[in-house]
């Protein structure tokens, strides 16, 4: 902050400049990150300079450097201006902890991906479950508060991650002193560290889920400490379509409350389905073929689908029995129950 010199008003005597900083990580979410926050441009000359001046606030005196100690419960009417901001490329926190024999948890760098993570950890028979489709880092998952179609048995980063190393702001605010330099002795940033690897603690606030889905808002995060899950022996996929989106919500609702453990579930809508199937045709995408003659070439045969609401299910057990077993309960609960059709 510096002086006023532009302000009439004697009782402002600051005007505090934020730079936003922001993050960078895949690229993949929709937060709009990079929209920085300047004044918005405005040919009108009374607006201008209204977003020239800034928002009038109070703010207690002791956020301030030089803040003067007798002064108890004291505010300062201080001027706002947002002068843009800053992005930080995390792909360079690319650290990935060992796993040790037991061990259901690992920490990485913000700047990991979710693939590349799982790719370090095939030899332990482990993997990090959460899937929101993107190959997003952890560290961007982790602000975004990042689900998928995984959520349904392994939860949501919140219930995923155990610990966190986090870069605070300031916590007070830079001052002039009467040379015009500022003094910085207690505004620097603040390197916190929260959690535990235990998967299991009652102890003190849950700072890791107030930091998940804060979307950088809090600080910058640098490092996690994410659960780990085995990896499944047998895995066996199912899809089923509705005459309507009620049938298929039921369904899944009803899967739900018997118990079955289905580890993806997802819905479709007529219109997702339109828009699949426009792929396969060229009229919605670039031009794809496939051979039909040859079904033994090696290839991926994709067929368009009936226009309707579908359920997409993923069942996983310790032996191929246990995950047929789930996937019959679901064709039951789903054909027999609620009229689905072509469950596959």
């Amino acid at each position: 902050d510096d002086d006023d010199d532009d302000d009439d008003d004697d009782v402002i005597t600051n005007v505090v400049e934020i730079v936003s900083v922001i993050p960078y990580g895949a690229g993949t979410s929709l937060e709009g990150h990079l929209q920085f926050l300047f004044p918005p441009e405005n040919n009108d000359h009374a607006n201008h300079n209204n977003n020239k001046r800034g928002e009038i606030v109070e703010i207690p005196s002791s956020y301030f450097t030089d803040h003067d100690e007798t002064k108890i419960n004291s505010y300062r009417k201080v001027r706002i201006r947002r002068m843009g901001g800053i992005s930080i490329d995390m792909c360079n926190f690319q650290s990935i902890g060992e796993v040790g024999p037991g061990d259901s948890f690992v920490q990485v760098g913000a700047g990991v991906t979710r693939k590349t993570l799982n790719e370090a950890l095939r030899h332990t028979g482990m993997q990090f479950m959460v899937d929101p489709g993107a190959d997003a880092t952890i560290g961007g998952m982790t602000a975004c508060g990042a689900s998928g179609t995984a959520a349904v048995k392994y939860g949501t980063m919140r219930e995923n991650v155990l610990a966190m190393t986090a870069i605070l702001p300031p916590t007070t605010i830079s001052s002039a002193n009467a040379n015009g330099n500022e003094s910085n002795a207690n505004a620097t940033p603040k390197v916190v560290t929260c959690g535990t690897n235990a998967l299991k603690s009652s102890a003190g606030y849950n700072l890791p889920a107030i930091f998940t889905g804060s979307e950088g808002t809090l600080g910058v995060l640098t490092e996690v400490t994410v659960k780990l899950h085995p990896i499944p022996s047998h895995v066996v996929a199912a899809s089923c379509a509705f005459s309507d989106l009620h049938s298929a919500a039921e369904a899944v609702a009803m899967i739900r409350m018997m118990g079955i453990p289905v580890s993806r579930i997802e819905l479709l809508d007529e219109t997702s389905i339109r828009a699949f199937n426009r792929t396969l045709d060229g009229s919605g995408g670039s031009q794809q073929s496939f051979d039909d003659d040859d079904d033994d070439d090696g290839e991926l045969h994709l067929q368009p689908m009936d226009e309707k609401p579908t359920l997409f299910m993923e069942f996983a057990g310790h032996s191929k029995i246990a995950a047929g077993e789930d996937l019959s309960a679901a064709r039951s609960i789903c054909t027999e129950d609620y009229g689905g059709t072509h469950f596959a």
